[in-house]
């Protein structure tokens, strides 16, 4: 929708630029008419690819700082070891790690039949915490005990629900 509105305006003042000019108008109206209408043109596309930037941004924050691929995570992860942002490094990994278990859950989810969906909660989690404490020894650093304990997905989802945010009257 926004797309479709920064397309209109972009080309009504084209259309205003054109209309202004007339046959008894100078050349150069024309030609300031004609960049100004071009200009609008790469506007409209410059706008467009921004809005394709800002849902990527909002999708990496809201997955936590996910990246597109491993390669790009891992070369995150080396530069904040590298600048000497070791507990930056930590905080990325623990944040992809809570990343794994909501998409394998709802991985799982998805392609569960409803009557077995209430074993999911019950099934394991234990090699994504080991993959953890590989990735944490690696840069010198150990998995918090809380998540140590976690060991289905149950556990994980238990920390903290939905209905811990609900304020209760009196």
């Amino acid at each position: 929708m926004k797309k479709l509105l920064v397309l209109a305006v972009c080309c009504l003042t084209s259309v205003g630029a054109f209309a202004y000019s007339n046959e008894s108008e100078d050349q150069t109206m024309m030609v300031i008419a004609v960049i100004c209408s071009i200009l609008g043109i790469i506007l409209f596309f410059k706008v467009w690819g921004m809005t394709n930037n800002i849902s990527d941004i909002k999708q990496a924050y809201l997955d936590g700082g996910s990246m597109k691929n491993e390669k790009e995570f891992a070369e995150y992860i080396r530069k904040n070891l590298l600048l000497g942002n070791k507990e930056e490094a930590k905080i990325t990994l623990l944040k992809k790690f809570c990343y794994n278990i909501n998409t394998s859950y709802e991985k799982i989810k998805y392609n569960t039949k409803s009557e077995e969906k209430d074993g999911i909660m019950g099934m394991s989690i234990v090699p994504e915490v080991e993959a953890l404490e590989r990735q944490l020894r690696k840069i010198g650093e150990t998995v918090p005990e809380h998540i140590k304990a976690l060991s289905t997905y149950g556990d994980f989802f238990g920390i903290f629900e939905e209905s811990d945010l609900k304020v209760e009257n009196k």
